[in-house]
């Protein structure tokens, strides 16, 4: 008996087909990136492109080092990023253990509520939050940065996190 979705059938070279066209859509933007980063200048705005450097040269990343506080900013980033993670993970693993194990009164009607609060938009929670940042005198530092991507976060790592404690069966 001959499996229907081998690769050698006309359905599974077209899935594979649309796989590695999706692949390449999806990998070109990075690939741009890279060799962009290795032209000089006058070769990025070059008409025809080249997809790749005809001079190879790291004068763009001297620059970024020289130029920029490169480093200071990707530093911060993966302070308020890892942070962030460590916050979430930490109130979301004991919220959705809570709601997933214990019973109490309105522990369904909570769950609903944190799933609404995840299709809530974050764009009209920004101005209410950044005003009372304001008012807290926190703003323009780290913790009202990781409070902030906390809040926008957290709904889903409890949805997320409370649909994983479910599946794991009592003893």
């Amino acid at each position: 008996m001959k499996p229907r979705n081998s690769f050698f059938s006309s359905r599974g070279q077209f899935i594979y087909w649309c796989a590695a066209v999706l692949t390449i859509m999806t990998a070109f933007p990075f690939f741009w990136m890279i060799s962009t980063s290795f032209k000089p200048l006058q070769e990025i705005f070059v008409s025809p492109p080249y997809f790749l450097p005809k001079d190879f040269t790291l004068a763009n990343f001297e620059r970024l080092f020289e130029q920029t506080r490169f480093l200071i900013y990707f530093k911060n980033s993966v302070f308020v990023s890892a942070f962030t993670v460590l916050l979430t993970i930490s109130i979301g693993c004991a919220g959705a253990y809570s709601l997933t194990r214990f019973k109490f009164y309105g522990r369904e009607k909570i769950a609903s509520l944190i799933l609404f609060t995840y299709m809530f938009a974050p764009i009209m929670i920004i101005i209410p939050f950044y005003v009372l940042i304001k008012k807290m005198g926190l703003a323009n530092t780290h913790f009202a940065l990781i409070m902030a991507y906390t809040a926008f976060c957290l709904p889903f790592s409890l949805w997320l996190l409370r649909a994983f404690f479910q599946s794991i069966p009592l003893a």
